[in-house]
């Protein structure tokens, strides 16, 4: 049985993105990396963050961004996570993480003075395409891509509900890919299995709790919210990784 301190990580990372639609797995690697390696945990971790992703897309089919995913993010994330999946035996390291979540802090830094400001930040077709294939190499090394994915696309979807319904379909198929790389790695098994089943009661009541924030909050404060989250995301990661290089 997992300690009750990563249920608690866990059940943190899943209500936030059940708000703002992304940065359960990140908070996961950061803080739950303390209690489980990396390694461990995220054969564990993704097919439990699969059911929330799943039962938004279910739920919110209606409210996907189509063209935008099969034009823009299905192609660039989609190249960039098999790069990553090669790359997997990086997981446990902390150089690459410690700079990945410096430019996560740059870039949450940025939207969020741009929010607060009122102002426009969007990213010219280039750069973007560019964060979305890093975004795709990091989704498929540590499962944890989508700040930078966030960065690309967020100005091109204004509705919050469209936002996270776009985002859930890409972590889903994403994930289903890390999966198929799990088993093939021989990382899946009845150990796993059974840290996933713990997993679930904390990503049950963590999307029912979330779900209700999601519909109450203000378009403003969800970009508030989610740049916030950027921000913790990858100053937690940050103290973590140097942590480990000391």
């Amino acid at each position: 049985m997992p300690p009750l301190a990563l249920l608690a990580v866990l059940f943190l990372g899943f209500f936030v993105e059940s708000i703002v639609g992304f940065g359960a797995t990140i908070l996961a690697v950061s803080l739950g990396s303390n209690f489980l390696a990396v390694p461990e945990l995220l054969p564990s971790y993704v097919p439990v963050n699969m059911g929330l992703s799943a039962w938004v897309v279910l739920t919110e089919a209606r409210h996907i961004d189509r063209p935008l995913l099969t034009r823009r993010i299905v192609p660039f994330v989609g190249s960039g996570t098999l790069v990553g999946l090669s790359l997997t035996r990086f997981a446990g390291r902390p150089e690459p993480l410690a700079l990945f979540a410096v430019f996560v802090i740059v870039m949450a830094s940025l939207e969020l003075r741009k929010t607060l400001r009122n102002a426009v930040l969007r990213p010219g077709p280039r750069v973007a395409n560019a964060a979305l294939l890093l975004g795709g190499v990091i989704q498929g090394v540590f499962g944890a891509g989508g700040p930078l994915i966030v960065f690309a696309v967020g100005q091109e979807i204004q509705s919050k509900r469209v936002f996270r319904a776009t985002l859930a379909l890409t972590w889903l198929t994403m994930n289903l890919a890390l999966m198929v790389n799990f088993a093939r790695l021989g990382r899946l098994g009845v150990l796993s299995a059974t840290r996933s089943v713990s997993f679930v009661l904390p990503l049950a009541l963590a999307f029912a709790l979330g779900n209700r924030v999601h519909h109450a909050i203000s378009e403003r404060r969800f970009r508030v919210g989610a740049a916030a989250m950027m921000m913790l995301a990858g100053a937690l990661l940050l103290l973590r990784q140097l942590s480990a290089l000391s």
